[in-house]
């Protein structure tokens, strides 16, 4: 059985060509990608800049391509935009929340206890409606919601799924104007517009796991 002696670690690479235009996703064993860079611009008729690196396992480099298919341009180059959004969510590799953002959502505010008749049932769904709310709010403490995210690329991996997250990835794989990359906030409020109360619910499940699945990427931790 592996373990960690056996993984071979290196770094994960982002570079373009000039400062526009698609971005190429490599990984080089050791600590310093200047010399795989040096090798690849022997090849290349302009000038290749190194916009960022992560210290990474060897299989980042796949998983990244994966995360990012729906931007794949050709072999390891992908669209800039969602490609530099992820580098930097990786880089920070930080669990910050806006704490004030989340207390302050306001559907759980109207979802509070409030001066309602003593219809049992009308006290019970209004219970079982606040402990979703309140379940998912703390979930939402353990996830980054501040910084953006290329949630196009990962919920388009989700379209196969026979669930509510299935049907968002098959609503947003019909919307071409929806933000490549945003903040949670960005989501919900392109959301907003949608007759359909369960939607904001799923956007932050989706949310949730999608922050949960880029830093659970492989990195050198």
């Amino acid at each position: 059985m592996s373990n960690s002696k056996d993984k071979k670690y290196g770094t994960v690479y982002f570079l373009s060509h000039g400062t526009s235009g698609p971005v190429k996703i490599g990984f080089t064993g050791g600590g310093d990608p200047l010399p795989r860079i040096r090798q690849l611009q022997t090849g290349a008729p302009e000038e290749l800049n190194l916009l960022g690196s992560v210290a990474a396992e060897a299989s980042i480099e796949q998983a990244i391509h994966t995360f990012l298919n729906v931007h794949h341009v050709r072999g390891e180059w992908f669209e800039r935009e969602p490609a530099l959004c992820l580098l930097e969510r990786l880089k920070l590799r930080s669990t910050y929340h806006n704490g004030e953002f989340v207390r302050n959502f306001g559907f759980v505010e109207a979802l509070r206890p409030r001066n309602v008749t003593d219809d049992e049932v009308e006290l019970l769904e209004e219970q079982v409606a606040n402990n979703l709310l309140w379940d998912i709010k703390n979930q939402l403490y353990q996830v980054n919601t501040e910084l953006p995210l290329p949630f196009v690329a990962w919920i388009s991996i989700q379209m196969g799924r026979d669930d509510p997250i299935g049907d968002l990835a098959k609503e947003v794989a019909t919307n071409l104007d929806i933000p490549i990359c945003g903040s949670l906030k960005q989501y919900l409020e392109y959301f907003r517009n949608v007759r359909n109360p369960a939607i904001t619910r799923t956007v932050i499940e989706a949310w949730i796991e999608c922050d949960t699945a880029v830093f659970a990427l492989p990195f050198h931790k």
